[in-house]
């Protein structure tokens, strides 16, 4: 599975603001949910729209303290975290592996599921997310502290390590359809020795039931 969901469970207090200043936020997290519908040229010129529209997009004029808060410590922080430099390492050596695994193809509607073989570089050249966005849900998960994290789609495993990091008290449960892209991304956690990650493999419309009742979303 190629695309990619990501729900946050909040601590108890932060998600009261968030819902406040939920007008201002719409923006943001659109953008965020729907990283993986766009094309990268699409993505770059909705951003670039929104951040030359939007007169508080460096946090003046912002009146919520949340918000202000949100926008300085998550959307402006420039800094580079530990974490960082190890996982687009994993980027870097996904992009370069040649090696040839088969995918299973569950396709929407469809009963029959279809083998196909491909490159891992070219399944990380199309699926990983850009390490701009990848970086922000770090630090959005490192701001807001949650105590779980569901995400739909691991592909190889980079945005679920960033996810990881952001709050490693947090447990981080991700779905993947296809097995031997969940493989890959296990060698992704177990290079970076990230342990507060479970992966729930195979077809969501079986696993992903089970998994929200164990984890009582």
């Amino acid at each position: 599975m190629l695309s990619t969901c990501t729900t946050i469970r909040f601590k108890n207090g932060k998600e009261n603001n968030l819902i406040k200043s939920f007008n201002f936020l719409i923006p943001i997290f659109h953008f965020l949910f729907f990283i993986k519908v766009y094309s990268h040229f699409q993505l770059a010129k909705k951003y670039l729209h929104y951040y030359l529209t939007a007169s508080n997009g460096k946090g003046h004029g912002v009146h919520s303290p949340f918000v202000y808060d949100f926008i300085k410590n998550v959307l402006n922080d420039k800094k580079e975290y530990d974490c960082y430099h190890k996982i687009e390492l994993q980027r870097k050596i996904l992009l370069k592996d040649n090696s040839i695994i088969e995918v299973e193809d569950f396709g929407a509607g469809s009963s029959v599921i279809k083998t196909n073989k491909r490159v891992v570089k070219a399944i990380a050249a199309s699926s990983l997310k850009p390490k701009k966005f990848a970086q922000l849900l770090f630090r959005i998960a490192q701001y807001f502290k949650p105590k779980m994290v569901v995400e739909l789609g691991t592909s190889l495993g980079i945005t679920t390590a960033y996810l990881a990091n952001g709050n490693q008290a947090a447990k981080i449960f991700t779905c993947e359809g296809a097995k031997s892209i969940a493989i890959l991304a296990q060698h992704t956690f177990d290079a970076l020795q990230i342990n507060n990650i479970s992966i729930t493999k195979g077809n969501f419309e079986t696993t992903l039931p089970l998994l929200l009742v164990q984890v009582k979303v």
